[in-house]
């Protein structure tokens, strides 16, 4: 509202303004400011439009890239071995854990956008190995993220698979044996 400023002394005016310490060539007299006003008028309804205009995108943009960066975790694959299983699941990423302050900020809205528009979706897969009995003996997270999320592919979520595969190994499997010669034990004689 800029009432007060037009109903003030100019004295008042100058001070309320910041123009005391200006020289006097250099101020916006009161008299051309209340000329103003009808374009201050037009000013801020343009204002007021390109605000409600860029929240409304903005809130479009971020509604679609919440929609698309939930969705339901589900199994994918089960791999069964001589020691246990391998199940390898996909589920929503957690962007909440994200700090964006360790981005370029264009980078972060150029991300967002694309995930907005379905380029790709950010997902978490996951390989937990069960040992025979059941028991969750470790598990493998990797986030990414994926062009397709109804038709995921091994070649997406191969890391995880292959950290897990390489945990069951280095558990499991026997060290090489080394030649060695064998000690020869005394033949009894006949």
């Amino acid at each position: 509202d800029i009432r007060p400023l037009q109903q003030c002394s100019e004295e008042e005016y100058f001070r309320l303004t910041g123009q005391t310490d200006l020289p006097e060539n250099q101020r916006i007299p009161q008299k051309t400011f209340n000329a103003t006003e009808k374009y201050w008028q037009r000013f801020e309804a343009w204002l007021g439009r390109q605000l409600r205009e860029t929240t409304e995108r903005c809130f479009r943009q971020l509604s679609r890239f919440v929609e698309n960066c939930n969705f339901e975790p589900r199994v994918l694959r089960e791999y069964r071995g001589e020691y246990g299983v391998i199940k390898v699941g996909v589920m929503p990423q957690d962007i909440g854990a994200i700090d964006v302050l360790e981005f370029d900020p264009d980078y972060i809205v150029s991300w967002v956008d694309k995930v907005a528009d379905g380029v790709f979706t950010p997902v978490q897969f996951v390989a937990n190995v069960f040992y025979r009995n059941g028991v969750q003996m470790a598990s493998f997270r990797g986030d990414t993220e994926v062009e397709d999320i109804i038709h995921l592919t091994a070649k997406d979520y191969g890391d995880v698979v292959g950290q897990a595969v390489e945990w069951v190994r280095e558990q499991f499997d026997e060290p090489a044996a080394f030649d060695r010669p064998i000690a020869q034990l005394p033949r009894l004689a006949a």
